[in-house]
């Protein structure tokens, strides 16, 4: 009795499952970002965003906006030296001596010149948060 119950619960959150995400699921698959020539671009979400958004950047394209947004929050795991105006949070790595993690606010139109600034500094951009 409780087997068949358990499967009818479990066969029941399935479908539940499969009729959600055929709804939701392309919308969250993928992040809008704007060229500054226009273009809107569909980049992959979540930790996929930032090899695709760095991709970009470093073959030429400047953005204007992501997901709408003309600023975004920055990770960068850096030397415990390396400062930026715009940090909001900055904590020393535990598992990495001499470095930190430091969370920015940075304009999507700086992008390129940030990353930049990232690499002469030995620093290692983490994460662009894409909203």
């Amino acid at each position: 009795m409780l087997t068949a119950e358990l499967a009818g619960k479990a066969a029941y959150g399935w479908l539940i499952g499969l009729a959600s995400g055929g709804i939701y699921a392309l919308e969250a698959e993928q992040t809008n970002v704007t060229a500054a020539d226009g273009r809107r671009i569909a980049l992959p979400r979540y930790a996929a965003f930032t090899p695709a958004a760095l991709a970009l950047l470093r073959g030429g394209t400047d953005l204007s906006a992501i997901a709408g947004n003309d600023e975004i929050v920055v990770a960068v795991l850096a030397p415990l030296s390396w400062q930026n105006p715009r940090a909001v949070f900055a904590q020393p790595l535990l598992i990495a001596p001499g470095r930190q993690r430091v969370l920015l606010v940075a304009p999507v139109t700086r992008l390129w010149a940030l990353v930049q600034e990232i690499d002469a500094a030995g620093a290692i951009l983490e994460h662009f948060y894409d909203y």
